[in-house]
């Protein structure tokens, strides 16, 4: 294992020749945006030349706006202080996720959803690496402007194109599909495809993971039945470049026996070799204890570990819940971090799990104590792999849960944490602290990025955390 030299935080001046210096003070962290009203919700994404966007909402305006700003390969603010106006059309009452990410040629492409429309629809910016917007002042609207579209996911394919999916809600609902060309042209029809079931099945939670040759994998979950006894399933579907299906009608089935909870989405995302690693907790066996499962599937739509998925533990009185996941890119091994809590969920803690190409365990039937089960609230953590190694960050907080640290630990592929490198500090500051936002850096460090009201309301902080 590479050791831990430095947590090195960035403090950003900004004049007329914007500069910014590292240092060592987990006491100060970078400042990406903290003015008037609140920063909230942010994303951040890595690009090719090494810098990284962040995105968020922000009410500095008195309204809900979208913001975004550029952060150089050294850290320098690109944008101002408190970064550019993406967006100020009008919002809902509420606020869906949304998805950001950096193309082949380091532009950003976000994607959220506003009422400019009259309802909730999904709208699409590109902006340029020095703030242009590509695609027009107003972005592009890639719903088709009718009933409620929430939550998009973007990929970014290996055409160069880039296709959303997002859900449609209905009875029963669906997921409207669109690919948009570097242009900002529609290339699957004037309007949406809408991917629904033929048997009256709800399609919510979709993620898409680019795969080969241009072509997408969806990922969403399958829900039969009403409030509260539905059915929740999980399938995969690869559609082609021309938005056509490839998997069957239905896809194919990653968790076909229910007991998925409704309103927790799974773990999606790109397994990095065109195919995609999905990770969730269920109650298939109706003990009312949740289990976290895992699984691989690969550009031709091979399950590579067991139907169903590997389960990450075995412990049969403590809840496994939240499960994310990510894949060595060295030994092609999949690492599982999970929330360990008792029945009652009143105690909680850390582990994790690797498995093989097989999904076997390999750091035993109960997994990798990271923090153990007690009463210290671990909340909001996001994993990230690098060659050898994950990266953990996670938010701690207080018995109140209005003031917390952010935390970080790396654990090697072989799992043997070294006691001096298994937990230090990303940001000691004691406020409240939410939306955790990991992305990959320079030279194999990290970028942690969180909402923080240290000030007053919430702002948006970042560390660079520097792994040698």
């Amino acid at each position: 294992m590479r050791n831990i030299l430095s947590i090195t935080i960035l403090v950003i001046m900004f004049s007329s020749f914007s500069f910014a210096q590292w240092n060592n003070d987990p006491a100060q962290n970078t400042i990406v945006a903290d003015t008037t009203g609140s920063q909230i919700m942010p994303k951040a994404v890595k690009c090719k030349d090494g810098s990284s966007y962040v995105s968020w909402f922000d009410t500095r305006g008195g309204s809900y706006y979208l913001y975004m700003q550029k952060m150089s390969a050294k850290g320098v603010r690109e944008w101002g202080n408190n970064g550019i106006l993406v967006s100020d059309k009008p919002q809902n009452s509420f606020l869906a996720d949304y998805a950001l990410e950096c193309d082949k040629t380091n532009n950003a492409i976000v994607a959220f959803t506003d009422v400019r429309a009259g309802s909730q629809n999904v709208v699409a910016y590109k902006i340029s690496p020095k703030g242009k917007f590509l695609w027009g002042n107003d972005g592009i609207m890639v719903s088709d402007g009718k009933g409620t579209a929430v939550n998009p996911s973007i990929a970014v394919t290996k055409d160069g194109n880039y296709v959303i999916a997002w859900i449609i809600s209905g009875e029963p609902d669906k997921i409207g599909l669109q690919k948009i060309s570097v242009e900002g042209t529609n290339m699957w029809g004037k309007t949406p495809i809408q991917y629904g079931s033929t048997n009256g099945e709800g399609f919510i939670h979709p993620k898409l993971v680019p795969s080969d040759k241009g072509t997408v994998i969806l990922l969403h979950t399958v829900t039969t039945g009403k409030f509260p006894a539905q059915k929740v399933k999980i399938a995969a579907q690869k559609f082609n470049t021309k938005g056509e299906i490839t998997w069957g009608s239905g896809g194919k089935w990653i968790q076909d026996i229910g007991n998925v909870m409704i309103y927790t989405p799974p773990f999606f995302e790109s397994d990095g070799k065109d195919g995609a690693l999905l990770a969730w907790h269920d109650d298939r066996n109706s003990t009312n204890i949740q289990s976290a499962w895992v699984q691989r599937i690969n550009s031709k739509g091979d399950i590579a570990f067991p139907k169903n998925g590997s389960e990450v533990a075995i412990q049969n009185n403590l809840n496994k819940f939240n499960p994310v996941a990510s894949v060595l890119s060295e030994s092609n091994e999949v690492v599982v971090t999970w929330r360990m809590t008792t029945s009652g969920q009143g105690e909680s803690g850390l582990y994790s799990q690797k498995f093989n190409s097989k999904g076997k365990r390999m750091w035993g039937d109960e997994g990798l104590e990271l923090i153990p089960v007690s009463s210290i609230k671990v909340n909001g953590y996001k994993m990230l792999s690098l060659a050898k190694e994950v990266v953990i960050g996670y938010i701690e907080e207080n018995t109140t849960g209005l003031n917390g640290t952010v935390k970080a630990m790396v654990i090697p592929g072989n799992g043997k944490m070294k006691k001096k490198d298994a937990t230090f500090m990303v940001s000691s500051v004691n406020s409240q602290k939410s939306d955790l936002s990991m992305s990959r850096g320079t030279d194999g460090s990290v970028i942690a990025i969180w909402a923080d009201s240290r000030k007053d309301e919430n702002g948006i902080y970042g560390q660079r955390i520097s792994i040698k």
